[in-house]
């Protein structure tokens, strides 16, 4: 229960990241925290101030971001993922004791809702389950409109309610969200890392038009943890919004858009919609986007083509037939794979790149099955590609299918701790600490071929013109490589 609460009139909006010294060992595109810039302009309307703090950005340790917390803020939302459990729930113990509110939002909520870490309930007062974006400030309202604490208790059970009973609760009308404003300054802080073929991107922008994926309870390895939204339907902005945003960007100096959708060609008229409305609009900026292969076909490669798109971020997972059936990525693995060969050979037609997104550990993989991805790999010619260490999050279809000792070594357990070395089991045939090594390996075999460099010079000579370009490249590698 909370103790006392006024009007709210100020809240810290807060990302959290993992330890300085446990950060991630590959490269990886940091985002804007979308949930909590939307929560930012609900609250900017109904008259609250609010701080921002991102700690994907600068690697705040929960001490030093607690600090940078005034002691005038009336709640914290603090936003975190399940692998940095430990670290949010720090932050949250420290912003209590300084007699903050604590509000968790984001993936780690629906992990703990299905394996509630021990103390989760001492250091978040609110738990907020599914997406914050409207559900946050519906809380605030309500807290405003009730100043009595039994009232206010009230309100916050039944949010907690939700979260125990699993109740997860969605955007139902995006279009009835408040416009996304991110400044110029902003986002000089979220480049993709790398260089786009063709041009030197100055100043990259982020643009959701949608929100949903119909194909979340098929694909066994899916969790909010590479996710920017929950659910199953799509939830469609109107195309004029989404032009409106891409506008806006490009008047502040924007030359490239990353939207930001789960899957932005699933609904097809709606991005065709799109694609028309940016092409007769005569905007000039290049994008990329996140896609998965089936949704393609030549007349949206074509459009998005024509409406300025570079680079697509696939998830191919694997190459191995058996495996892309295990993991619910298709019921026919062999057929999946040679529709995926074809649909890359139109996005080399019309000259858009690719970024491969790959797991290795998959449930039941053995070696042979990552040298098959590894083949793949080099047979599609990504222009960059990522490789993930399989893990079973609490919030995957695949983590209902563990027995309960495999639930018990799960290595982001009810402990709270977490390290790559210390893993205890992998649902795949290869051992923990392999994985590592073999995701080295699979770099490596991919990028310092003399094919891979000889193209990757050809296609993104413009972009090492640049100082920034070397800037991008060493930070990245440095926070983020270990």
């Amino acid at each position: 229960m909370v103790e006392s609460l006024v009007k709210i009139s100020k809240v810290a909006l807060i990302r959290v990241d993992k330890k300085p010294t446990t950060v991630f060992r590959h490269p990886r595109h940091i985002h804007p925290p979308s949930e909590l810039k939307y929560i930012e302009g609900g609250a900017h309307l109904m008259g609250v101030e609010s701080i921002l703090l991102d700690g994907w950005v600068n690697l705040w340790t929960p001490g030093a971001l607690a600090q940078k917390v005034p002691s005038s803020c009336d709640i914290a939302v603090i936003k975190g993922m399940s692998y940095c459990l430990e670290e949010s729930m720090a932050l949250a113990r420290l912003l209590k004791n300084k007699g903050i509110i604590t509000l968790a939002v984001g993936q780690f909520v629906s992990h703990a809702a299905q394996q509630t870490p021990l103390g989760w309930r001492d250091v978040f007062d609110i738990s907020v389950l599914g997406e914050p974006e409207v559900q946050v400030i519906e809380l605030f309202n309500q807290l405003n409109s009730q100043l009595e604490t039994e009232r206010q208790n009230e309100i916050i059970d039944n949010y907690n309610k939700n979260f125990v009973l699993q109740n997860e609760i969605y955007i139902e009308n995006p279009m009835k969200l408040p416009a996304l404003k991110i400044t110029r300054e902003e986002l000089r802080n979220y480049p993709f890392p790398f260089p786009m073929r063709g041009k030197f991107v100055k100043l990259w922008g982020y643009v959701m038009t949608s929100w949903g994926c119909p194909y979340m309870t098929q694909c066994k390895f899916c969790s909010y943890t590479v996710r920017k939204s929950m659910g199953s339907t799509i939830r469609l902005r109107s195309t004029e919004q989404v032009v409106a945003e891409i506008k806006r960007l490009v008047s502040i100096g924007v030359d490239a858009i990353c939207f930001e959708d789960d899957t932005l060609f699933s609904h097809k008229k709606n991005f065709l919609d799109i694609c028309e409305k940016i092409i007769t609009s005569k905007i000039k900026v290049s994008w990329m986007a996140s896609v998965r292969l089936n949704e393609l076909d030549e007349e949206r490669i074509r459009a998005a083509a024509l409406a300025g798109a570079k680079m697509l971020k696939v998830g191919i997972e694997a190459g191995s037939p058996r495996i892309i059936e295990r993991i619910g990525k298709s019921r026919d693995g062999d057929l999946w794979i040679e529709q995926m060969k074809s649909m890359f050979e139109l996005l080399k037609k019309y000259n858009i790149g690719t970024v491969g997104l790959y797991m290795i550990g998959n449930p039941g993989e053995t070696l042979n099955d990552v040298m098959e991805s590894l083949r793949l790999a080099k047979e599609l010619e990504h222009d960059y590609l990522q490789v993930q260490v399989y893990t079973v999050y609490p919030d995957s279809t695949f983590y209902k299918e563990l027995s309960s000792e495999e639930k018990r070594n799960y290595h982001y357990g009810t402990n709270n701790v977490y390290h790559h070395t210390n893993n205890k089991w992998s649902p795949s045939d290869i051992s923990p600490s392999a994985l590592l090594s073999l995701r080295f390996l699979f770099y490596r075999k991919y990028y310092l071929r003399f094919s891979f460099v000889a193209k990757h010079f050809k296609l993104c000579w413009r972009s090492y013109l640049h100082i920034s370009t070397f800037k991008r490249l060493k930070a990245t590698f440095f926070h983020y490589t270990g």
